[in-house]
């Protein structure tokens, strides 16, 4: 398996991760009471964050894990991808 092809196969999956923590994140707003947009959710998804983490504050005095697991998982994937198009670029 060549590099760049490792490098994208991992930020796929970390990008699927990302996406399932942010249809939790709005699954949990939903049933919270919030007004959900399902159809913009990747648009909208800053504010549902800060949402989310208003309400697991006030809800437990803590913010929730998918909170954090959402940044990580998007930080991951566009690092992964970057690798991915340096190490295709280095190639040539």
């Amino acid at each position: 398996m060549t590099t760049p092809l490792l490098f994208f196969i991992l930020g796929c999956i970390s990008a699927f991760i990302a996406c399932i923590f942010s249809y939790l994140i709005a699954s949990f707003l939903d049933e919270a009471g919030e007004e959900i947009k399902f159809l913009n959710l990747r648009w909208h998804m800053n504010k549902y964050l800060k949402m989310y983490k208003e309400a697991t504050l006030r809800e437990n005095g803590r913010i929730g894990r998918c909170y954090y697991l959402v940044y990580i998982s998007w930080f991951a994937s566009m690092t992964f991808f970057a690798l991915m198009i340096g190490s295709k670029l280095n190639a040539l």
